[in-house]
């Protein structure tokens, strides 16, 4: 996964309707924010469309930073 190669996480993606996805170390002891609900919000702001800071998230998850 891109977000993984990039040094994105730990955190748990288990948007609706989708099989959830770990990154970086997630699911485990230490494994940062659960993202849930609409996928759409987190899409955006993973491409640069969307505000990271809306889903309490910072910059970095940007994939084309």
């Amino acid at each position: 996964m891109l977000l993984d190669r990039r040094g994105w996480g730990p955190a748990s993606l288990a948007f609706d309707g989708m099989e959830p996805v770990s990154v970086g170390t997630g699911r485990g002891s230490d494994s940062g924010p659960v993202l849930g609900g609409d996928p759409l919000p987190f899409v955006l702001a993973a491409t640069g469309r969307g505000r990271p800071e809306d889903l309490g998230l910072d910059s970095s998850v940007n994939i084309y930073a």
